[in-house]
């Protein structure tokens, strides 16, 4: 025998699961999502697990985890757990969620619980993120930033050789601010003279960092006027 095709069942609301497993132990239940979550929900002493059919080859389990799926409509949530017909195209060769249409099932899922105020388990709340602003403003108070002076090598960019989709360039554009016509804050402004906070300063640079100082200002040994292209400006 190679393996089994198994069934658990939920015995609170009779909802079922349909795999295989290459024991008969039945304290194993499966390891779906969905099953996963009802297990953690409901307890586990609330599912009990049943022999379908045992199978001699690995190509026998995968027709038949097929045919006990499609028989029982265990893909229906209103019935069942599974959430593909069968296998991810071979036994074991990986996770649902990585097929085009689960992902496409699962953004929506996902945006739907969002929408009704779920939150992660580990979600940091506005008072977080505001205490951690503040602690890194005064850490920076005595520490420098790591980046500092320092450029990134376009090899190690993330986004280094790949390309935004049409999908998420539309997205992006759909939520970028206005800033056109009336909609800039400046329009209708004119800033120049002592208005403009570049008057009487100018820029001074070593190569490795550039700084702004007051327009008499002496320049500082190693320094010279002007800006080095490409580093963090102070």
């Amino acid at each position: 025998m190679n393996g089994i095709i198994y069934k658990t069942t939920n015995l609170i609301n009779g909802k079922i699961y349909i795999g295989q497993h290459s024991t008969n132990d039945k304290n194993y239940l499966g390891s779906g999502v969905r099953l996963f979550s009802a297990i953690k929900k409901y307890g586990k002493q609330n599912f009990i697990r049943e022999t379908l059919k045992e199978c001699k080859t690995q190509k026998e389990l995968d027709a038949f985890e097929q045919v006990y799926i499609k028989r029982y409509n265990s893909i229906n949530e209103e019935f069942g757990y599974n959430i593909l017909t069968g296998t991810a195209n071979k036994f074991g060769s990986g996770s649902p969620a990585l097929l085009p249409d689960i992902k496409v099932k699962m953004s929506i899922a996902m945006q739907e619980r969002l929408k009704s105020g779920w939150k992660p388990k580990h979600y940091l709340t506005e008072e977080h993120y505001k205490a951690h602003s503040e602690f890194m403003k005064e850490y920076f108070k005595t520490h420098d930033q790591h980046n500092k002076g320092k450029k990134i090598e376009k090899e190690k960019h993330a986004m280094y050789g790949k390309k935004h989709s049409l999908e998420t360039k539309n997205k992006m554009s759909l939520n970028h601010a206005d800033f056109s016509g009336k909609n800039n804050p400046m329009y209708g402004i004119k800033i120049c003279g002592d208005k403009n906070p570049a008057f009487g300063k100018k820029w001074i640079t070593n190569g490795k960092e550039n700084k702004y100082i007051d327009k008499d200002d002496d320049i500082p040994f190693g320094f010279r006027k002007g800006v080095t292209r490409g580093i963090i400006k102070i």
